[in-house]
């Protein structure tokens, strides 16, 4: 994802973060998954990304999850 921002610069990144639609619906699956796994076992699903993405990486999940 960094890279795509880096490469890509912010307007084209803004929508897509650069990355493939296959690699966009594995990030979501994936953590769909893991926020599965951990509010079952009883805790607050936090997400820990770089500064740089936070805002592309929450744009990108925020339809997924709501909060």
């Amino acid at each position: 994802m960094t890279n795509a921002l880096q490469n890509g610069g912010q307007a084209i990144a803004s929508q897509t973060l650069g990355l493939a639609p296959e690699v966009l619906r594995n990030v979501q699956k994936n953590l769909s998954g893991a926020i599965d796994d951990i509010t079952l076992s009883g805790y607050s699903p936090l997400v820990i990304c770089s500064a740089q993405i936070r805002l592309y990486f929450y744009r990108m999940i925020r339809t997924t999850f709501l909060w």
